[in-house]
């Protein structure tokens, strides 16, 4: 995507209907001319098998991430979102979607985008228990399985994948990313799913979401995430008062993608 198409579709899809933000727009002037000066800050940051984990300093944004959903949480989730006029990326496990394919389906309708994050959210870092079938097959069918009930509930293909229980293996991120497949780590990890209260986890969030951070929430997994919502709401208003924006992870990685070879120009 060209560069200067890619920027003007940020800055519009980042800021409220009629309301330019100079100051955004300034922002991402500021980053073009720091890439020149300072190569190093627009570097994004990829794990030893090739997974993604944030994006560059230079990108005054961040991005967004749900986990493990849909879920009975799902809907609150996309009505702070919607207030604040961000985009997130939801890792969808696919017997949730089967479950909840109204909540799918509400995500994909709101802009968002939509991961793999596995049918079973299937941990491929322990061994495997199916008779007859080797830890790759399995993947394979997790990943396949998955991808079917996102696209039949949302019409959506996804092209991102993360791995559940953050496992880290070699052989697992070559063959999802074989299968066609971003793989996706993150930056900032809050740890929502213990429930250590609303305060805690806002302060924890706007504490480390630095320009460039890929942040980590989850809105399904059978747990309440009332915590999760209430912080959510206080992280965006506090991200919004130092001027940084949301991004889905797609367009941090178009981002990285056009400005990294810009750079090594």
């Amino acid at each position: 995507m060209n560069r200067m198409l890619f920027l003007a579709a940020l800055l519009c899809w980042a800021t409220p209907s009629g309301a330019i933000s100079r100051s955004w727009a300034d922002q991402m002037r500021d980053a073009e001319a720091k890439a020149i000066l300072h190569p190093a800050q627009h570097i994004p940051e990829f794990d030893i098998h090739g997974a993604f984990i944030r994006g560059p300093v230079s990108l005054q944004a961040v991005a967004l991430t749900f986990d493990d959903g849909p879920g009975e949480s799902t809907p609150a989730v996309l009505e702070v979102l919607a207030r604040h006029h961000a985009k997130a990326t939801f890792f969808m496990v696919g017997e949730q979607v089967d479950a909840y394919p109204d909540y799918a389906r509400a995500v994909a309708a709101a802009g968002h985008e939509i991961g793999n994050h596995t049918y079973h959210h299937a941990n491929f870092c322990t061994p495997d228990a199916t008779p007859g079938e080797s830890p790759r097959d399995r993947l394979t069918r997790e990943m396949d399985r998955a991808r079917d009930a996102i696209l039949n509930a949302t019409g959506v293909e996804p092209t991102l994948a993360r791995m559940p229980y953050a496992c880290r293996s070699g052989w697992v991120e070559r063959a999802v990313e074989k299968m066609g497949y971003t793989v996706v780590r993150w930056s900032v990890d809050g740890e929502d799913w213990a429930r250590p209260g609303a305060a805690v986890l806002a302060d924890y969030y706007l504490k480390h979401a630095e320009p460039g951070a890929v942040l980590l929430f989850h809105d399904g997994g059978g747990k309440n995430r009332s915590q999760t919502v209430k912080a959510l709401e206080t992280l965006l208003t506090g991200l919004e008062k130092r001027g940084l924006r949301y991004v889905t992870i797609g367009q941090m990685l178009n981002y990285t993608r056009v400005d990294t070879a810009a750079s090594a120009r």
